[in-house]
């Protein structure tokens, strides 16, 4: 099924996201897929964030989806990890969303 899938695309990488990412790229890794991995999300780490988000202490004021493809990106050198520090839109939907992607809504807010 991983060969007829181009990219693998995560929305929101917080307090969902964060916890999915790990055991997500673990298999992808695993499973040596060469397509890519995007991840989006338009917000900064916050020190509230940290009873129920996985980030590094250091990483407050940073984007989420830099900061989670930098931890990933030391541990499965072979995936194309790419980042998009800004929210999914009405105006960038169309490259958030392709055709031969898997879309994984991960956001734990309405807007």
């Amino acid at each position: 099924m991983l060969r007829a899938v181009e990219s693998i695309v995560v929305i929101g990488c917080g307090g969902i996201g964060s916890w999915l990412l790990g055991p997500l790229l673990r298999f992808l890794n695993a499973e040596d897929f060469s397509g890519e991995v995007h991840l989006w999300d338009g917000d900064r780490y916050s020190p509230e964030n940290q009873e129920r988000q996985e980030f590094a202490a250091g990483s407050i004021g940073q984007n989420k989806a830099e900061v989670q493809a930098g931890a990933f990106r030391t541990n499965y050198p072979a995936l194309r990890i790419v980042t998009h520090a800004e929210y999914v839109t009405p105006e960038n939907v169309t490259q958030a969303v392709t055709e031969r992607a898997v879309i994984i809504t991960a956001v734990d807010n309405h807007p």
